[in-house]
């Protein structure tokens, strides 16, 4: 390090010390810690929150979901192989969430597809015995 570095640096921290007036230089820096600390937690709360309304912000809607309910397998498969948004692990755990599968972290793409594809089936066929009862 250089000395010019060293002194901008040292400006900087008389800067910073000047804030807390004549109190003991421990106590300031103790100060300086927990505020750097609180910043840090604000901070990560704020990135994950941001992250949390993006995901939400994405293909699947409540709309999407009913066109995907109205589906036969067939229309199901194509809206899987069509669909850019539905390419992607983050996507399908969004969609599995929404529609309360529960699904391993670790589940491939194919599988979290298939688990997507079995719940409609499971539907259909509820569906089905629902209708011939009556």
């Amino acid at each position: 390090m250089k000395s010019l570095d060293l002194s901008l640096i040292l400006k900087k921290v008389a800067e910073i010390l000047s804030l807390y007036g004549d109190i003991p230089i421990t106590e300031a820096f103790e100060k300086i810690i927990i505020a750097c600390k609180n910043d840090v937690l604000e901070t990560k709360t704020n990135k994950s929150d941001s992250k949390i309304k993006a995901d939400y912000t994405t293909i699947i809607t409540d709309e999407f979901i009913e066109t995907l309910h109205k589906s036969n397998n067939e229309e199901l498969n194509e809206i899987f192989k069509s669909t850019k948004e539905l390419q992607t692990k983050k996507e399908l755990f969004l969609l599995a969430d929404k529609l309360s599968i529960k699904v391993a972290k670790s589940s491939t793409i194919a599988k979290l597809k298939n688990h997507i594809l079995s719940y409609f089936d499971r539907l259909r066929m509820d569906n089905t015995i629902k209708n011939d009862r009556i």
